[in-house]
């Protein structure tokens, strides 16, 4: 009997059994959900200051292939939107040059190789912003896997915001090893809000056809980090690959997100917009008033009226006759 029944999810016919149909799957559907909609769209330039409104938070990844290079271009991006937090990858710099950089209205960070030239990563944080590193106490292989973090305080709330580049002569496997290592680490366990953004050089677009993107993706589901871009970002004339990403623990938050058509790098820039919901609404206590006929509030109120100074107010009656109030 079992040898009757076969399971494929992508076949729907109405006569098989319910294992079988593809319309009942919540994964497809809940990735469905995320494909619909206003979210992972391309957009122009002059179109990302909707990601900026007010009380919104948002966070940017640009893969830039040499920063110090980029800084006009990059400038002039964000004079387009007041983006939260901007992570970027292979910035291509070293000591010297990551701490002369300077973006007007940012604070930057970074993590740059040491013993060889390219990669890096780092962070712009927009001024205002409190933040500091967070130390990992692991062992990290700056082959296989380049990364920062930092914690951000937004309205008394600690967030979680992760740069991470995997460069791309190694296995996925590797990489997806030394990730686990991280996210595993008790130091990065206490946040309820996370966010990587990075090129992770893994193209979850194959995600359902090739067995490591399957595990990479897997891992970081099972972690609760969704992605936030579902189409590609990096695109030439003979491939479009969905290598760049913000997974985020927080996807419900997450209000829209974009993929900017930008020639800043050969990778485009990614951006999401998102209320994190960090500050506590306090509910006001709602005043009820209503009249007290009680008989100490009939006597206060008579001894009241005698205090008063009547003698401005005169009523006659029919007769003429001044009433005189008891």
């Amino acid at each position: 009997m079992l040898q009757n029944l076969v399971f494929d999810p992508y076949e729907y016919d109405e006569s098989r059994a319910l294992l079988n149909n593809v319309l009942s799957d919540p994964d497809r559907n809940f990735f469905n959900d995320i494909n619909s909609g206003n979210k992972s769209r391309y957009v122009c330039e002059s179109e990302i200051h909707s990601f900026s409104t007010d009380g919104s938070f948002s966070v940017m990844h640009i893969n830039c292939r040499s920063l110090l290079h980029k800084c006009t271009q990059l400038c002039t991006l964000l004079n387009r939107a007041a983006v939260s937090v901007i992570a970027v990858t292979e910035t291509w710099l070293n000591k010297s040059t990551a701490d002369s950089l300077h973006i007007p209205g940012y604070s930057f960070v970074a993590c740059c190789r040491k013993d060889k030239l390219g990669g890096g990563v780092g962070f712009l944080v927009a001024n205002g912003i409190n933040y500091k590193i967070i130390d990992i106490p692991l062992q990290i292989n700056s082959d296989v896997i380049e990364c920062l973090f930092i914690d951000i305080l937004l309205d008394g709330k600690h967030v979680l915001m992760g740069a991470i580049y995997r460069p791309p002569n190694n296995k996925i496997e590797d990489f997806s090893d030394e990730l686990e290592k991280i996210l595993t680490c008790n130091v990065l366990q206490k946040y309820k809000r996370m966010f990587l953004a990075g090129d992770f050089n893994i193209d979850l677009l194959k995600f359902d056809s090739h067995q490591p993107t399957r595990q990479f993706f897997d891992l970081l589901a099972s972690h609760y980090l969704l992605p936030t871009i579902c189409r590609p970002t990096r695109i030439t004339e003979t491939s479009a690959t969905l290598i760049d990403n913000i997974f985020t623990n927080v996807y419900s938050d997450c209000e829209k997100s974009g993929i900017i058509c930008s020639d800043l790098s050969d990778h485009l820039p990614i951006i999401i917009s998102c209320y994190l919901n960090t500050k506590v609404t306090k509910t006001k206590t709602k005043h009820v008033y209503r009249r007290c006929y009680s008989p100490d509030a009939i006597k206060n109120f008579k001894d009241m009226l005698t205090e008063v100074d009547w003698q401005d107010i005169v009523v006659y009656g029919k007769d003429k006759d001044v009433i005189k109030y008891q």
